[in-house]
C-alpha cells in the first residue's frame, strides 16, 4: 500500500507542498477580492447616502440655518 522506494515519498511529499502553495494562494486571492468588494460597496453606498433625498433632521438644520442667514434672498 505505502511506497517503499524513498524517491516515491520525495515525489509524495513535493506534491503534497505544491498543493498546499496553491491552496493558499487561491485563499489569498479569495480573501483579496472579498475586502476589494467590501471597500467598493462602500464607496457605493457613501455615493448613494450622499445623492439620496436629505433625512428630517438634515432638512430642520438646513431650515434654521436658513433662518439665521436671512431667509431666502
Amino acid at each position: 500500500m505505502f511506497p517503499h522506494i524513498s524517491g516515491s515519498w520525495l515525489i509524495i511529499l513535493i506534491a503534497c507542498v505544491i498543493g498546499f502553495v496553491i491552496g493558499q494562494w487561491i485563499k489569498a486571492r479569495r480573501n483579496r477580492a472579498e475586502k476589494n468588494n467590501d471597500y467598493v460597496n462602500g464607496l457605493k453606498k457613501r455615493l448613494l447616502a450622499e445623492k439620496s433625498v436629505p433625512t428630517k433632521k438634515a432638512k430642520k438644520k438646513a431650515r434654521r440655518a436658513n433662518r439665521k442667514n436671512g431667509g431666502s434672498q
